[in-house]
C-alpha cells in the first residue's frame, strides 16, 4: 500500500481559504486494499485459534493443524499478492524490509508479517507431512530418527509465530487510524474491531474444517466461543461507527447504508448468533455469514474517504 504519510497536515496562512481545515491527499487505495484486510484477518485469524485451541484442548483442535496451518499459509500468500499489487510499483515491494521502525506502523506490519509467514511456513510445511497421503514420507524420517526432531521444530514454530501473528493483525487498524484522511482519523476502534473480527472469521473457517473432518467437539467449542465474539464484534462495531459516522453519512446515500445494515448488522452479526444459540443444528450457515458481512464492513471503511460517486 502507498504510505499513509501522504496523507498529513499542512499550514495554510491564516488568509487561505482553505485555514483552519485539514489538507490532505487522497491516497490510491481501492478494494483491493479491503481484500487484502480480509486476507490478512482470515490468515492469521484462522492460524490464531487452530495454535490457540491445539495448546488448549489438543485432543479436539490438533488433527485440525494439520489443514488450518497450510490453509493460512495459502491465505497468506493470496494476501502478501494483494499487499505487493496495492504498492503502486510493486518492484519496490522490497524497500519495505531495509528500514526497522517499530513506531512506524507499515514498518511494524512489514516485519510482524514477515516473522510470521516465514514461522507459519515452517509449521505448514511439518503440518503437511503429516497428511495420510504423506504417510510413507513419515514413517521413512521416523526410521531415519528424524520425525521427532521435524514435530518438535513445527510445534515451536507455530508457537513462536502467535506473537508476530497478533502484531499482523493489530498494524492495520493502527495504520488507518494514524491518517488526517476523513473518516480514519477518527477511527480509534479500528485496531480492537478489526482484531476482534479476526479472530471471529477464524473460528468460522475453523467451524467448517471441523465439520469437514469431523471434530465434533472442537465445533462445539468454537460455537460458544463465536457466541461471545459476536456480541464483542457488535459493540466494537457500534464503537467504531461513532466515530466516523459523521464521514460515513456524508460519504454513503441512504441506499447504500441501507444496504449496509442489512448485510452487516442483520445478516452478519444478528442472524449467525441467533443460528448458533439454536446449537449445532445449522452450524455451517453462520460462517458463510459472517465472511461476506466481514468484507463489506473492510470495503466500507476503506472507501470512506473518498467522495461519493459522481462528485
Amino acid at each position: 500500500m502507498q504510505s499513509v504519510h501522504q496523507a498529513t497536515r499542512k499550514p495554510t496562512p491564516a488568509s487561505s481559504p482553505y485555514a483552519g481545515q485539514t489538507i490532505t491527499k487522497l491516497p490510491n487505495w481501492s478494494g483491493l486494499t479491503a481484500w487484502d484486510i480480509w486476507f490478512n484477518n482470515l490468515s492469521i485469524g484462522v492460524f490464531l485459534v487452530a495454535a490457540a485451541g491445539a495448546l488448549v484442548a489438543p485432543a479436539h483442535f490438533a488433527p485440525l493443524t494439520k489443514y488450518a496451518y497450510p490453509l493460512a499459509l495459502l491465505l497468506l500468500v493470496v494476501d502478501l499478492a494483494l499487499l505487493v499489487g496495492d504498492l503502486g510499483d510493486p518492484a519496490r515491494f522490497h524497500h519495505m524490509l531495509r528500514v526497522f521502525k517499530p513506531s512506524s506502523p507499515m514498518s511494524f506490519g512489514t516485519w510482524t508479517l514477515s516473522a510470521y509467514g516465514l514461522l507459519l511456513g515452517i509449521a505448514s510445511v511439518v503440518a503437511v507431512l503429516k497428511w495420510p497421503l504423506l504417510a510413507g514420507v513419515q514413517a521413512f524420517l521416523a526410521s531415519a530418527g528424524l520425525w521427532g526432531l521435524i514435530e518438535v521444530l513445527g510445534a515451536a514454530a507455530a508457537v513462536l509465530a502467535i506473537l508476530p501473528a497478533m502484531g499482523g493483525i493489530l498494524y492495520k487498524g493502527v495504520l488507518f487510524s494514524v491518517t488526517s484522511q476523513a473518516g480514519w482519523k477518527d477511527a480509534r476502534w479500528l485496531g480492537g474491531y478489526v482484531t476482534n473480527s479476526a479472530v471471529l472469521l477464524g473460528c468460522s473457517v475453523m467451524v467448517l474444517l471441523a465439520l469437514v473432518f469431523g471434530q465434533s467437539a472442537a465445533v462445539a467449542a468454537l460455537r460458544v466461543a463465536m457466541l461471545a465474539l459476536l456480541v464483542l464484534d457488535a459493540i466494537l462495531l457500534l464503537l467504531l461507527y461513532r466515530g466516523v459516522a459523521p464521514a460515513y453519512r456524508a460519504r454513503y446515500d441512504d441506499n447504500q447504508r441501507m444496504f449496509f445494515w442489512i448485510i452487516v448488522l442483520a445478516g452478519g452479526l444478528i442472524a449467525p448468533f441467533l443460528l448458533l444459540l439454536q446449537g449445532t443444528l445449522l452450524i455451517a450457515v453462520p460462517p458463510l455469514l459472517i465472511l461476506p458481512a466481514a468484507l463489506v464492513v473492510r470495503y466500507a471503511l476503506v472507501l470512506l474517504p473518498r467522495p461519493p460517486s459522481g462528485k
